[in-house]
């Protein structure tokens, strides 16, 4: 039985309702007319790397300010980095110094919705590890990867990922999950009695060659949202998590390995091709 899932964050960001129609399965769809360019999110504002200082926005969304958590594994948690924005551009600079992940946040709330989205960013100094960050309850209901990737490494497509949702430092069971790609996928998904709902990547990205509009940092890659909801007695809350990934590590190799068995097979035949040919000629 199809099931319809009306997505508030987006009537946030366009002032149309988005329907989409799933059975608890992947559906293949095109991202433009899915929608998925107008989903609120935080995305870089930078135009180029850096060390230093990072820039963010929020899109479709109209959050007055913007703020940060840095990982503190076994330290003492360091307080709430407000990111005032500039012309709508909010600025992360390291906690003295201190790189690693640090978790961005930005809300807005619209009669009876509270809306609040999340990301992440990595700076390449040393810092600590971002499981403590990760399990605190950084705002009302929240969806949390329950692991992040480590230094230079990346959300893989054919990777299956776990999230959580939490209420008030609690989990929820069966929340509705939606997962939407910038490559066109789209998932309605349930938590378990935990919280819990593991996310497969897809590999849903161009083929070799064609030109991908969501490339980071030169490399092929895909944006995604996660996205959920909860009527908290008067309020409905809505929150999302978004950032990216990557192909799996041997998405091209095993085309080239492909590529390269069949020159070798081809190579292989040719002298046994030659062989039979003279031997038919010297029977002739």
């Amino acid at each position: 039985m199809k099931r319809h899932l009306y997505l508030g964050a987006l009537l946030w960001g366009a002032s149309t309702a988005l329907m989409a129609q799933s059975t608890g399965g992947e559906v293949q769809a095109n991202a433009a007319s899915t929608g998925f360019d107008a989903l609120p999110r935080i995305v870089s504002a930078d135009t180029r790397r850096g060390r230093g200082s990072k820039h963010f926005k929020a899109i479709n969304m109209h959050a007055g300010q913007m703020a940060a958590y840095a990982s503190f594994d076994g330290l003492q948690p360091p307080p709430v980095i407000d990111m005032p924005m500039t012309d709508g551009i909010a600025a992360l600079t390291p906690t003295k110094g201190t790189g690693g992940y640090y978790w961005l946040s930005a809300s807005e709330e619209r009669d009876n919705r509270v809306l609040n989205i999340a990301s992440i960013t990595y700076f390449s100094n040393p810092g600590p590890a971002p499981r403590e960050m990760l399990t605190t309850q950084k705002s009302e209901l929240t969806i949390t990867p329950v692991s992040l990737p480590r230094e230079h490494n990346h959300f893989r497509s054919g990777d299956r990922e776990q999230f959580q949702v939490g209420y008030q430092n609690g989990p929820v069971a069966n929340a509705e999950i939606w997962f939407m790609t910038s490559g066109g996928t789209e998932m309605l998904l349930k938590s378990d009695d935990n919280g819990f709902v593991t996310i497969p990547f897809p590999d849903d990205f161009p083929a070799p060659g064609a030109a991908n509009q969501h490339a980071n940092h030169g490399q092929l890659s895909n944006e995604f949202v996660l996205m959920t909801h909860l009527n908290a007695h008067s309020k409905i809350l809505i929150s999302a998590f978004n950032y990216h990934y990557q192909p799996g590590p041997f998405r091209d190799k095993s085309r080239a390995l492909a590529l390269g068995l069949l020159i070798a097979s081809l190579l292989l035949a040719v002298p046994i091709f030659r062989r039979r040919t003279k031997n038919a000629q010297k029977k002739g």
